[in-house]
């Protein structure tokens, strides 16, 4: 009996978001998926395209800790299925290896005869989760050449929970301090409100309650969030909805973003919704079903040292460097700037990699602009 991929699709998104707001479940949501496309290995790969390539493992299962090492360490510079995926490396672009890869030029490349074959891989389905600087986040998964290719099912279902990943993943570096009472949370340069299904706020962060203060197209009402025009209310009430049923695993519409325009002319300030994993967000005993993400064009989104420097554990030096390596400066110009010694920036900079857990400095900045603007839409 063939697999019905809208239903295995409800039973994920749930796990996904679960994931979002901890890590460690990744691993189990990956293994419901390999399961459920008949995978033979599944993993979050993070390729980085400047100051020469590298891949790094994120998340993976049925990856042998010595391959891992190994795909890092050099088998990513030799991945044909990367170096060959065909179009242009775009957020939400799936691509199958066996339309754009030979069957022979696989078998006599280096990476399967030396690699791949040691996991029990041959088929690829690949998909672009997020691109952000020069690194590529992507999800791959493997099945074995007996196997034979993945079944028209197996790629609907992917792409039936692509959108789910992919705001997951740029929600996870956020999610680890929106909870009541977390200073940090008052610090984010965007806002961030959480909600119920009905668009009642249960709680909101410093900006998006200034934002609400400022009574310029947004207001706080009894039965949620209200805006200046009828028609984006119906708009922001129903992405709500949708994202509240996703979230809730009875849904597969990941919200959406409107504009909200202002009486004073100014430009509109945007709010993105997405699923909120309920059983983690509650508040004065009420669970939490969406999340909105406000962000006011008319504020310059600065990065917080002081944001950073709790978040993470870093000194104001470090702090220092992190924001400007996340405006566009490169180590020389922050030398000159801050009138340090080459050799004493770059000390800081190892030990940002050693505390935010990456391996280059374009990874560095990558996660930087994810803390900075945690959702987007993906195109």
């Amino acid at each position: 009996m063939a697999m019905d991929p809208t239903a295995v699709a409800l039973t994920l998104v749930e796990p996904i978001y679960g994931a979002a707001t901890d890590p460690s479940l990744w691993p189990d949501v990956l293994d419901m998926l390999a399961r459920a496309i008949g995978s033979a290995t599944t993993a979050f790969v993070a390729h980085t395209l400047a100051e020469g390539t590298s891949g790094r493992v994120s998340v993976g299962i049925n990856i042998d800790p010595s391959l891992q090492r190994q795909y890092e360490n050099y088998y990513h510079g030799v991945n044909i299925y990367f170096a060959k995926f065909p179009g242009t490396l775009s957020p939400g672009r799936l691509a199958l290896s066996h339309e754009y890869l030979d069957d022979r030029e696989v078998l006599e490349s280096e990476y399967y005869n030396d690699f791949l074959k040691h996991l029990g891989g041959f088929y690829l389905l690949g998909v672009v989760i997020a691109q952000d600087a020069d690194v590529v986040s992507t999800f791959a998964s493997l099945r074995s050449r007996q196997s034979k290719p993945f079944s028209v099912e197996s790629i609907e279902l992917v792409r039936l929970i692509l959108p789910h990943l992919q705001r997951a993943v740029r929600l996870q570096s956020t999610m680890r301090f929106i909870h009541d009472g977390c200073e940090a949370f008052n610090l984010l340069s965007f806002g961030v409100l959480i909600v119920q299904g009905d668009g009642r706020i249960l709680h909101m962060n410093r900006y998006a309650r200034e934002a609400f203060e400022e009574r310029d197209g947004l207001s706080n009402l009894a039965d949620g969030i209200a805006t200046y025009d009828h028609k984006e209310r119906k708009e922001l009430k129903a992405f709500i909805r949708q994202a509240s049923l996703a979230g809730g695993g009875s849904g597969l519409v990941v919200g959406g973003s409107v504009a909200i325009h202002r009486p004073s002319g100014k430009r509109p300030y945007i709010l993105s919704v997405m699923p909120a994993y309920a059983p983690r967000l509650k508040f004065g005993g009420r669970k939490a079903t969406a999340l909105v993400f406000l962000v006011d064009p008319e504020r310059e989104q600065q990065m917080d040292e002081g944001f950073l420097m709790g978040l993470y554990g870093l000194t104001r030096s470090q702090a220092r460097l992190a924001v400007a390596l996340a405006a566009g400066d490169d180590l020389n110009e922050y030398c000159e700037t801050a009138s340090i010694r080459r050799t004493t920036a770059r000390t800081h900079l190892r030990l940002l990699f050693e505390k935010l857990g990456v391996k280059r400095q374009a990874e560095l900045v990558a996660l930087l602009k994810r803390i900075q603007v945690p959702l987007r839409d993906e195109r």
